[in-house]
């Protein structure tokens, strides 16, 4: 409503959006930190979902036996076989380190709402290439120990 009571004309700026400084086209106006974080948030959990189905299906297409016919299994001198053996190291290693990314990202998420990003599917882009760059550093420094 406009001073004297009327409503502005249609395609005509409300005056509290034509008086903010950040505006540029008419209706032109900043999300909210719910839905940046929203949409972001959906963003990261289909990253990771995406990430822990890659593995999976990396998981199922391992052998699932020895290729010397050698005993697999854990206890009386036996391994196991590759299959087992990477199910076993992706729960004890790679549970924990997923559940520290998406922490990553939910942070860099956050900073980047209030930071007053305008785009929640850019700023969980950009959280989700935070973590995974983050975890690859660290996969990377791991490797050449």
């Amino acid at each position: 409503m406009q001073p004297d009571g009327s409503m502005p004309a249609a395609g005509e700026p409300t005056p509290e959006v034509a008086a903010s400084q950040d505006s540029g086209a008419a209706g032109d106006v900043r999300p909210s930190r719910g839905s940046v974080v929203a949409r972001g948030f959906g963003i990261i959990a289909a990253a990771a979902a995406l990430l822990a189905c890659g593995v999976l299906a990396w998981i199922t297409t391992l052998p699932s036996t020895k290729a010397d016919g050698s005993c697999d299994g854990i206890g009386f001198g036996c391994t196991p076989n590759q299959r087992d053996g990477t199910a076993i190291v992706a729960m004890i290693m790679g549970l924990p380190a997923l559940a520290v990314v998406i922490a990553v990202q939910l942070v860099v998420l956050t900073v980047l709402a209030f930071a007053g990003a305008r785009s929640g599917v850019r700023a969980g882009i950009a959280a989700v290439l935070t973590g995974w760059i983050l975890l690859a550093a660290v996969l990377a420094a791991m490797a050449t120990r």
